[in-house]
């Protein structure tokens, strides 16, 4: 694929001639998150491991995370997706807890520097909530 860059204000753009994020294989998938490392130099402060059929979006207000996971093919395979693991560099956000809907308060783990929080048998939907310390 054909792929260029942009920088715009302060960011960057590319764009590419081919649909990356429709190639569902390794090689696309490998591809994709190659591109936005690129971008990020390294500062990526919220990784999200799940499965291919998670969709995940994250939005940040005033120190809380909210992280909103999404099983596409809940409705065709009637299971859960399995585990979605959420990564938060310390220096990013000092975690305090975290709670998901619909099933209430979410365990944290310690690695290195990162708390890092698990999503266990993901249904169609789920909200994780992410607190600091400050809240």
């Amino acid at each position: 694929p054909v792929l260029t860059e942009h920088r715009y204000g302060r960011g960057k753009c590319v764009y590419s001639a081919a649909l990356l994020e429709s190639e569902d294989t390794q090689m696309g998938r490998e591809l994709w998150t190659g591109i936005l490392e690129r971008l990020l130099q390294g500062r990526r402060q919220v990784r999200i491991e799940a499965p291919p059929c998670v969709e995940a979006s994250v939005k940040q207000v005033e120190g809380t995370l909210c992280v909103s996971l999404l099983h596409t093919l809940a409705h065709e395979t009637g299971s859960p997706a399995g585990e979605a693991r959420i990564r938060i560099r310390d220096s990013f956000l000092k975690v305090d807890r975290a709670e998901c809907f619909p099933h209430g308060l979410i365990a944290l783990e310690r690695e290195g520097r990162d708390t890092v929080v698990r999503g266990a048998q993901l249904p169609e939907f789920s909200i994780i909530t992410i607190y600091s310390e400050k809240q």
